[in-house]
């Protein structure tokens, strides 16, 4: 409508300068408008009309000094100045050569006024908006209704292929949405005791812990069509549109007349906590939000029930009106899966997919969860996938477990950078990591578990890597594996300080020193493990499953003066402890570091031998090159 406005706007316009232009060549110049096509000099002009065929009939003389003339014969007229000072003879010259002397200035247009233009644009914006607002509130019937019309994408529970089972590492969820399953096939049951389900259901946890499928896993199970959007889908440039969308919504769900799952992925772009940003998108954020609440207050006990699931990372942002009871009063929080978790997952990801990923035979699924600490179900996915694509990059029709460890270093520390290290900071690096390793393995309550990797091989922005294997998940820590973990972290720079000298100590160990120092600060501040200033909190984490952050709590200038004093003792007395454990072994660290440099990756059976006081037995996936230009083939 709006293009067909400007349209009709512009043909005006040309319609006027073409009956204009008619009439000038008609001789009609009472009325003649100006078009300023060329301003010549005065001299120019005063040559004109002392021209005896001359063609201006007429001029109008402004009192800022311009000279607007009116030709004759449909000539072009133009505008000329009055030179500085002016000229006293003007007049009676003007008459001399019968040349009329105006009283009123010609009309000034231009086939499109500039002004006329403007105006005519803001006009038509204004009637567009309007139009916009009526057709919302109409429920999007055409035109630009279309922008509150549903974007909820709607599947049928047979075409959902994701049931209880194909989803694993959140047990306690699947349990609680068992009995959703129940309510939606029988609440007949349910409304005969009075019982009523909740209306919602707010999922949170961090990304990829399987929100998304557990929706669908509910859908699919109580045999329900599955409605899915985004918060972001809601949320328009005009207010209103999202309120639309969700009204929209919803009736496109109760015309169904049967149950049915909404699940709203990302709720809190819609559902965030009112009065925490300004603009008219923050309004309009706001007229949707309150849309949804109005809708999930009107729903009728007597019609085919309807559940609504939220899911979101950041449960702290959304607005308390939402999660009041009789609206998301059933909250699940998802966590990353456990050990037993994710070897499920391992499972489903090859062999209950179609069609199955063949695994070597004899490999364990729990020995590779092991090393996936922190891993998501998505990762887990991921890594699966890659994992059969490496198996098929090596010309093999199974997966091994040596799959699986080479794509995970890949995910978590980035692929080999190609980076050829030199003689000096290959051996700084085997040196760094021996220290890392060898203080590792002997701490007798390390959280971290066994060391099962050491390479030199660059991967991503790390020149080498230390790995450990914790034998199972732990969810809290005390303050001597604390301690045992920042002696690990020192081991690298303590081995560099030893072997190179303080003066030849390298940046290699600036992500371990952040480590440490984070790990001291939280000792001291905020865990309550000082011996100075006692049981006392001066810090606090707050943050949500996407940013953790640390606020420093208020305290006095002698506290914050004992606090630092006692960082600098605890770092001070533990890297003497870490650098006494290596002195004590500095055999066993040469030895590790001769390994490193001979084969650049060494795994459990070398490490053993190595600390063993053992030579090393060769890598069974080692080959010895042939001749001086060929590289040994590496893990």
């Amino acid at each position: 409508m709006f293009l067909v406005m400007v349209v009709i706007g512009l043909g005006v316009s040309y319609c006027t300068q073409s009956s204009f232009e008619g009439a000038v060549k008609n001789g009609e110049n009472k009325e003649q408008t100006v078009k300023p096509t060329k301003q010549p000099d005065y001299s120019a002009f005063v040559n004109d009309y002392q021209n005896p065929d001359t063609k201006i009939g007429g001029v109008y003389l402004s009192p800022d000094g311009k000279i607007l003339t009116q030709m004759k014969d449909g000539a072009t007229p133009y505008v000329t100045y009055l030179p500085p000072g002016g000229d006293s003879g003007l007049v009676s010259d003007l008459l001399t050569h019968h040349v009329s002397i105006l009283t009123e200035a010609p009309k000034q247009e231009s086939g499109f006024s500039f002004m006329g233009v403007v105006w005519f644009l803001v006009g038509a914006a204004i009637i567009y908006q309007v139009f916009s607002q009526r057709q919302m509130k109409n429920g999007g019937a055409g035109g630009a209704g279309n922008f509150t019309k549903s974007k909820a994408n709607c599947v049928n529970p047979e075409d959902i292929p994701t049931r209880f089972v194909d989803v694993a590492g959140v047990d306690a969820a699947v349990k609680e949405l068992a009995e959703f399953v129940d309510f939606l096939k029988n609440p007949a049951r349910y409304a005969k005791l009075g019982a009523k389900m909740p209306r919602g259901i707010l999922m949170d946890g961090p990304p990829g812990c399987g929100k998304t499928y557990l929706a669908k896993a509910l859908a699919k199970e109580a045999g329900v069509p599955f409605y899915e959007i985004s918060g972001s889908d809601f949320v328009e440039m005009f207010v209103g549109a999202g309120a639309g969308r969700v009204r929209s919504m919803f009736e496109e769900v109760k015309k169904l007349g049967v149950a049915a799952i909404i699940f709203i992925d990302e709720i809190d772009a819609v559902g965030g906590s009112r009065g925490m940003a300004g603009g008219n998108n923050n309004e309009e954020r706001e007229h949707t939000l309150m849309a949804l609440l109005k809708e999930m207050d009107g729903f009728n006990p007597r019609s085919a029930p309807i559940i609504i699931v939220g899911a979101t990372n950041r449960p702290g942002s959304l607005d308390k009106a939402l999660l009041r009871p009789g609206r998301f009063d059933c909250k699940i929080t998802m966590q990353l899966p456990d050990l037993q978790g994710r070897e499920k997952i391992l499972i489903i990801r090859t062999k209950n997919v179609d069609p199955p990923r063949p695994l070597e035979d004899g490999i364990s699924l729990l020995d590779v969860a092991r090393g996936l600490t922190g891993f998501s179900g998505a990762d887990l996915e991921n890594l699966a996938n890659l994992a059969a694509l490496s198996a098929v990059r090596a010309g093999r029709d199974f997966i091994t477990a040596n799959d699986f460890e080479l794509m995970k270093d890949k995910v978590t520390m980035g692929d080999k950078s190609g980076i050829r290290l030199n003689d000096k900071d290959k051996r700084i690096a085997a040196y760094h990591e021996a220290g890392h390793a060898i203080v590792g393995y002997l701490q007798p309550n390390a959280e971290f578990g066994l060391c099962t990797k050491v390479s030199i091989m660059p991967r991503g922005r790390a020149l080498g890597i230390t790995n450990f294997t914790p034998p199972e998940d732990s969810y809290s820590r005390t303050k001597s594996q604390i301690k045992s973990t920042i002696m690990m972290a020192y081991g690298g720079r303590v081995a560099e300080e030893i072997i190179f000298g303080p003066d030849e100590i390298s940046t290699g160990a600036s992500n371990d020193i952040q480590r440490i120092t984070s790990y001291i600060m939280s000792m001291i501040m905020q865990w309550g493990m000082s011996d100075t200033v006692g049981q006392l909190a001066f810090a606090s984490e707050s943050g949500d499953h996407l940013n953790q952050s640390t606020q420093q709590l208020p305290y006095s200038q002698k506290t914050a003066e004992a606090m630092d004093e006692e960082k600098k003792t605890l770092a001070a007395t533990l890297y003497r402890q870490t650098k006494e454990t290596l002195l004590a072994n500095e055999d066993k660290m040469h030895a590790m570091a001769e390994a490193l440099l001979k084969w650049e990756t060494i795994e459990v059976e070398q490490i053993d031998a190595i600390m063993a006081g053992r030579e090393p037995p060769i890598p069974k996936w080692f080959v010895e090159p042939t001749s001086e230009k060929e590289t040994p083939i590496q893990r």
